[in-house]
């Protein structure tokens, strides 16, 4: 009889457990850009970002990623006055993760005499909340 009640009490906390992970709770998703051109020395980088609304998808791609990068080359060109960027997001639902790629991404640039990497603070561009309806 013991066993039966155990048993019991395992499954209902297991069935909490799953129902606290709801589908309307997302984990946080952690992002940072990259930009350069190819007729242009200059390369540059966003700090790492937390971005509330990001959303990674069933196949592990961020979604709408495409706008990401618009908002920073938009930034770039406006702002800055740097057209004609190629820009790369580099996102992780880990922060971990996201700082190991970024210190790796930003250590390839350096390693290059040749180019100038500038960094775009949190302070002067931060990755806007995109809507997915």
């Amino acid at each position: 009889m013991k066993n039966y009640i155990l048993t019991a009490c395992v499954a209902m906390l297991f069935c909490l457990q799953l129902s606290a992970k709801g589908e309307g709770d997302s984990p946080q998703v952690y992002m940072f850009g990259v930009a350069g051109a190819f007729g242009d020395t200059i390369v540059c980088m966003t700090d790492i970002q937390l971005v509330e609304s990001a959303k990674v998808g069933k196949h592990g791609f961020l979604e709408a990623r495409n706008q990401y990068a618009y908002q920073l080359k938009g930034y770039l060109e406006n702002v800055l006055g740097m057209p004609h960027r190629t820009c790369a997001i580099f996102f992780s639902e880990k922060k971990s993760k996201i700082e190991k790629k970024f210190l790796k991404v930003r250590k390839r640039y350096q390693k290059d005499d040749g180019i100038e990497l500038r960094y775009v603070g949190e302070s002067d561009f931060k990755f806007k909340q995109f809507s997915f309806e």
